[in-house]
């Protein structure tokens, strides 16, 4: 199904008649109370959380191969049909469906409305005095920037490739890494002749039992450790005797938000709201003035999404110039085949998985013209001018305005919040519904789920039973 079907499919509803409803539903007809701007971020939010859960908005993007490149990352290489609200047409520019496009400006203010903060329409200097004496700009985007370091940490939603030079021989092997890197996915070593050796993650006391004196006779690396190193460093086992490049598969801390200038989140469009919770369990436990018992709710649904967008996968489906291919991990293509990067380049029969946004084809492509389809969970195509028709089926309406009630509710105290707990409750339980009907579809479940989750299973970032946040 292409993206330009999906984006007509549901003509029934506009964003003006959506946020009507809402208002309705408020008791505010005539949005006095909750102003126009503020309802339509409330359903933005249920439509994005609707979509993160229920996986509803699935499309097909599709990407040309380029000669000797075997790494792609979805966010910004996948360029197919894309809706952009508040056009009416189809684009191509940007990559919308898997890419990023929330900046810190329109969270700041999602989060000033539910604070009953007034919303800030000029981002030019940060140190503004305060709009209340409870919250200051900087401490809003300072939370946010917080808890989008740490939705990284715990969900490695983007990960980014980079080759940087290693130490001119001779070394310790001890290599510094950007003091932006946030974990290490996969290290590969690359030779001055450009020969690649996959580097296997172990630690210093094993390497001294399989390696022996390893520190000091400087050979071919095989492997990589972080076990006894200082911070945002990696030691290579063992050192090189050449000189070379680290290929390093990572996830990385983005650029420092900056809302006079605009910055993006740069994490998945549709868990956008992971972050606002997160910021507003910060803030309501900032000091005893601004303390507020709703903290506790925040920090639950900050903790609910980290699970939840660590569990539900993007790519479905794999097709390269025409045939259907199983996608694999990046974990199994380098144990299969530890010199894949080395191999004569070809027609790519392979796609492995490396993480949400980034994948590897084998063989790496040669010079002729090939073609990549994904068919994936794609960012819900939110409305943005009022007759913008909203892409939702007519049964899952009644379900996404209760959830909007509850959004709406927050600013009003934790009584009247609480009243609408069951209907959050309702709209979560419609989202799962429809997750099961999609999985219901497939015979093989998840063993399409598993595509995406196991390169996570075989090299897992970390072991806690838990997620502390």
């Amino acid at each position: 199904m292409s993206s330009s079907f999906l984006a007509s499919l549901f003509q029934w509803l506009t964003f003006s008649d959506l946020k009507a409803a809402l208002a309705s539903r408020l008791g505010d007809p005539l949005k006095v109370h909750w102003i126009d701007d503020e309802l339509g971020r409330y359903i933005k939010e249920a439509l994005r959380t609707y979509n993160a859960i229920s996986q509803l908005q699935r499309t097909r993007v599709v990407f040309p191969t380029k000669v000797g490149k075997a790494f792609y990352d979805l966010t910004s290489t996948a360029d197919p049909d894309t809706f952009v609200g508040g056009t009416g047409v189809l684009t191509t520019n940007p990559p919308l469906n898997c890419g990023y496009s929330i900046l810190d400006q329109e969270l700041i203010n999602d989060i000033q409305y539910p604070l009953i903060e007034p919303i800030t329409t000029n981002f030019t200097v940060l140190g503004l005095p305060p709009p209340t004496d409870q919250f200051t700009l900087d401490d809003i985007t300072r939370a946010i920037e917080r808890r989008r370091n740490l939705f990284l940490l715990h969900t490695a939603t983007h990960i980014s490739h980079s080759q940087p030079n290693y130490p001119a021989p001779p070394n310790s092997g001890r290599v510094p890494l950007s003091d932006s890197t946030i974990s290490l996915r996969r290290i590969s070593w690359r030779n001055a002749d450009g020969a690649y050796t996959p580097l296997y993650r172990e630690d210093e006391n094993e390497a001294n039992l399989l390696l022996l004196d390893w520190g000091v006779n400087s050979s071919i690396p095989q492997a990589y450790a972080q076990y006894l190193t200082p911070p945002s460093s990696v030691q290579i086992i063992p050192p090189s005797n050449d000189a070379g490049k680290l290929d390093i598969l990572s996830t990385i801390s983005p650029a420092d938000l900056n809302p006079a200038v605009g910055t993006l989140l740069s994490i998945p469009d549709d868990w956008a709201w992971v972050l606002k919770y997160g910021s507003l369990s910060d803030l309501l436990t900032k000091d005893s003035q601004s303390s507020d018992p709703r903290f506790a709710y925040a920090e639950q649904r900050y903790v609910d999404g980290l699970r939840l967008a660590s569990m539900l996968p993007l790519i479905q489906q794999a097709v390269i110039n025409g045939s259907y291919v199983q996608p694999t991990s990046l974990s199994d293509l380098d144990a299969a085949i530890p010199s894949w990067q080395n191999d004569t380049p070809a027609a790519p029969t392979t796609l492995a998985i490396a993480g949400r946004n980034l994948v590897a084809l084998y063989p790496v492509p040669d010079s002729a013209a090939y073609e990549v389809q994904l068919d994936i969970t794609r960012n819900f195509p939110v409305p943005v001018i009022s007759t913008d028709k909203v892409q939702i089926p007519r049964e899952s309406i009644a379900r996404i305005l209760d959830y909007c009630v509850h959004l709406a509710t927050f600013k009003e105290g934790l009584a009247e919040f609480e009243q609408t707990y069951p209907l959050a409750t309702s709209f979560m339980q419609h989202c799962l519904l429809h997750n099961s009907i999609l999985s219901a579809e497939a015979s093989h479940y998840d063993i399409v789920k598993g595509f995406s989750s196991k390169e996570e299973i075989d090299r897992p970032r970390y072991y806690q039973k838990e997620e502390v946040a």
